[in-house]
């Protein structure tokens, strides 16, 4: 009886200190699991950085020995052939796609002019200095007395938004960098957008001839391709820096996916700074990982998440139920917004979504003095259509009219539907009319590329007003009621031509 009676008295303390030795034992294995988890990420991320740091310390020696090149044509010569010059560049350009352009201009006075001409007589281009003047653009201008300027006198490859002859101190962010004591040392300028939304930074070289300045050596190169490829799994923030004596900015940032997406962790940040010395600046690259639930090793934890089930099962369930909720949610948010803002037959923005979408470009233009247009587009033979080949047939005209102007416009321009076979198109930028008659003339080859055999006997086409904000404004409704008053004015005309008189409301 006393042995039974010790026998129970002993096992709550027998299983009360195994459970406490079993947790002990826990957690010190969480402790050391944690340790040892914490040194592989940090081994890990070092080894990233260093990855990075080696790529990013190549690809800028890569570009400086691209732009040393470029230098030595020009260095210590009386005469350059530029055709020898544009060839390297050409060659370097294919050979290195992170390259977006070499570039040379020449420092020019009223005593190198003669010199100037015939680099720009090589090339087949007017002789002149194109200057960027506030308020009137590029002017076309010619050296006198003590005047200097910096036209560019090679570029490769070719492209439109850059010229021959443009004068490279009248950009600020060119001039900005320019040293303004004699040397030839390389310096680099900060980021900045190209037409197509490229970000590209500007590598400079001057060349001097007996403490005088002659020529300056440029290489465009693509930002993005400065940082190898990294994988959203390494959850990896790069900034890139150049430092100079006098500097500091930023050439890239790219924020890890993490920070992106704003995710709270509980779990520290890794981070490093590294520093690469070239010839004439220095790299500082500073680099953060946000540890996450990914990054811990959870095989470790087994046990005790064997010994708690049922909250990782809850867990687990109210996770599922969440995402659902969440994906119901979104996807209503996406259809009521859609209904709200498109139109259901074309996929075209509506008239609510036109209107915001014009005002906001109205008003960017207007502060910028660009100009813009608005077309107004009416369909002819439209009713005709619904009337003798019914209600599908008219659905398959605007459902390809809708389809034809999305592929036909421009990015940044706006097609809408305002209802019935009224349609209105939002281009920006126009330049002048040429431009703009040639948008009316493609937009009336969209409507009559529609015609086809379905619609046989019948053909569709377009009456189009536009209203030009150069010449009438940029206050929305009024050049809204200009561009409807010349569709019907096409109209008119239309329905003179066909000899015959039809209510707007069906033609």
């Amino acid at each position: 009886m006393f042995h039974s009676k010790s026998k129970k008295s002993r096992l709550p303390v027998l299983y009360g200190l195994l459970t406490i030795m079993t947790l002990l034992g826990l957690v010190m294995s969480l402790v050391l699991a944690w340790s040892w988890n914490m040194q592989s990420l940090k081994h890990e991320f070092d080894s990233e950085s260093y990855v990075i740091s080696q790529y990013v310390r190549e690809k800028m020696a890569q570009n400086e020995t691209l732009l040393v090149g470029l230098f030595t044509y020009f260095k210590g010569k009386d005469s350059v052939d530029l055709n020898s010059v544009r060839n390297y560049a050409s060659i370097m350009a294919r050979r290195f796609p992170h390259v977006h352009m070499f570039q040379v201009a020449q420092f020019v006075e009223d005593r190198n002019w003669q010199e100037y001409e015939q680099y720009m007589h090589q090339q087949l281009s007017h002789p002149s200095v194109l200057r960027f003047v506030s308020g009137e653009g590029l002017v076309r201008q010619r050296i006198i007395d003590d005047d200097q300027a910096l036209p560019v006198i090679m570029i490769e490859p070719a492209i439109e938004a850059s010229r021959l002859g443009l004068d490279l101190k009248t950009i600020d962010f060119i001039n900005d960098h320019i040293p303004q004591n004699v040397s030839e040392k390389i310096v680099l300028t900060e980021p900045f957008q190209l037409l197509d939304d490229e970000p590209v930074m500007v590598m400079m070289q001057t060349v001097v001839h007996q403490s005088v300045p002659q020529f300056l050596s440029l290489l465009v190169v693509k930002v993005s391709d400065l940082l190898p490829s990294i994988t959203d799994q390494w959850h990896l923030g790069v900034d890139l820096y150049t430092v100079t004596e006098n500097n500091r900015f930023r050439l890239v940032n790219k924020v890890s996916d993490v920070q992106h997406e704003g995710v709270l962790s509980i779990f520290p940040e890794l981070k490093a700074t590294r520093t690469i010395q070239l010839s004439d600046y220095t790299l500082e690259i500073q680099f953060s990982r946000p540890l996450t639930w990914s990054d811990i090793k959870w095989s470790w934890l087994v046990i005790v998440i064997m010994g708690i089930v049922v909250f990782p099962t809850l867990y687990r369930q109210m996770f599922h139920i969440h995402s659902r909720f969440e994906a119901s949610e979104e996807e209503q948010r996406r259809r009521l917004y859609k209904q709200a803002n498109y139109d259901g037959l074309t996929g075209l923005p509506n008239r609510y979504s036109f209107d915001e979408y014009a005002q906001r470009l109205l008003s960017t233009a207007e502060r910028s003095k660009a100009d813009m247009a608005v077309f107004y587009l009416d369909l002819n033979g439209f009713k005709a259509i619904n009337d003798q080949l019914g209600h599908d047939a008219g659905d398959y005209v605007l459902e390809q009219l809708g389809s034809g102007l999305s592929q036909a416009l421009r990015r940044g321009d706006m097609a809408a539907r305002l209802g019935g076979d009224e349609f209105i198109v939002l281009v920006d930028p126009i330049e002048n009319m040429d431009q703009l008659r040639m948008i009316k003339n493609r937009l009336e080859r969209v409507v009559l590329g529609i015609n086809g055999a379905r619609l046989e006997p019948l053909r569709i086409s377009a009456s189009i007003g536009y209203a030009y904000t150069s010449d009438h404004g940029y206050e929305l409704t009024k050049l809204m009621q200009i561009a409807d008053a010349d569709m019907y004015e096409q109209k008119r005309k239309h329905h003179q031509e066909i000899g015959s008189l039809i209510t707007d409301t069906g033609v």
